[in-house]
């Protein structure tokens, strides 16, 4: 939305937001569990179930803080980019971010023009009624993490599972939608498509935290967002070239469009049914040992 007839003044205030989490990432990030007050004794013990799996540290040496004997042991953990890539469940991860961002920036891209080339809103009530979509996600964001957390005992896998299937069938709703239809239908499908495919984020982004040891964590994420951002770019296109555009009436058609965004829902479940979760790997730890 302009403000005064000029977009200057937005970008100003997108700036002016900008300072808002740069102070949160100040206050709240850190670069260690151990370090961070607001973090349990019992979150940062999970933080480390590789390095204890693997005898380095104990859990005690966690729950005490040794913070100096961890940092030296957490040296020993690096891995090379091929080891990395040879982790249980790192493939279908991948193909998992792929999904993600692949029906994220689709949506994103195409969400305001759709309603404004089919249903007909005007700039004005387009930003708003576009905006249902992620304030919907970001109810949806905030209760997929408590779920995950408290109610499957930090299982992530179902979650993801959970959030790709529910999505589709309010995308295929918006696929059907028409002109005229009644405010109401249309309400419902771009709150439950965004509140569901929004739900991913949370689990889908703990996940690699129980996957890889903290000491390549950001190697191993730089890598699977890497690959999942040079794919998902292609969505925008891909969506892009599905929008059917009537040379006489120039009525816009995004049923294959919408389509596409269901596919990629499809593609996320599929490969988050091949993920490992963190109980599966101890149990699969246990076998190991025993055999």
């Amino acid at each position: 939305m302009a403000l005064g007839n000029s977009w200057r003044e937005v970008f100003f205030i997108l700036a002016y937001v900008g300072i808002i989490p740069l102070l949160l990432v100040t206050v709240f990030v850190f670069d260690k569990p151990e370090h961070n007050k607001f973090v349990s004794k019992d979150e940062a013990v999970e933080s480390y179930y590789e390095e204890i799996k693997a005898g380095l540290i104990t859990e005690q040496d966690v729950r005490d803080g040794n913070v100096a004997y961890i940092e030296k042991q957490d040296n020993t953990q690096d891995m090379t980019f091929w080891e990395i890539i040879q982790t249980p469940s790192f493939k279908p991860l991948v193909f998992v971010y792929v999904a993600t961002i692949l029906a994220y920036w689709g949506v994103l891209t195409f969400s305001a023009q759709y309603l404004t080339q089919v249903h007909g809103f005007s700039v004005m009530k387009m930003g708003v009624w576009a905006s249902v979509y992620f304030v919907g996600g970001a109810v949806g964001s905030l209760l997929s993490g408590h779920v995950s957390d408290r109610i499957m005992k930090g299982r992530r896998r179902p979650m993801i599972i959970l959030s790709f299937v529910a999505m589709l069938p309010f995308v295929l709703l918006l696929a059907s939608l028409e002109k005229g239809v009644s405010p109401y239908v249309l309400l419902l499908a771009l709150t439950g498509a965004g509140f569901f495919s929004n739900m991913v984020f949370a689990p889908v982004f703990s996940y690699p935290a129980n996957l890889f040891p903290v000491k390549v964590y950001g190697k191993a994420m730089g890598l699977v967002n890497g690959v999942s951002y040079v794919l998902g770019a292609f969505s925008p296109f891909i969506m892009g070239w599905l929008i059917v555009t009537d040379p006489v009436t120039k009525v816009s058609d995004y049923t294959y469009a919408w389509l596409w965004v269901a596919s990629t829902a499809l593609l996320g479940a599929l490969s988050a049914s091949l993920l490992v979760d963190k109980g599966e790997r101890v149990k699969v730890d246990s076998l190991s040992i025993h055999s």
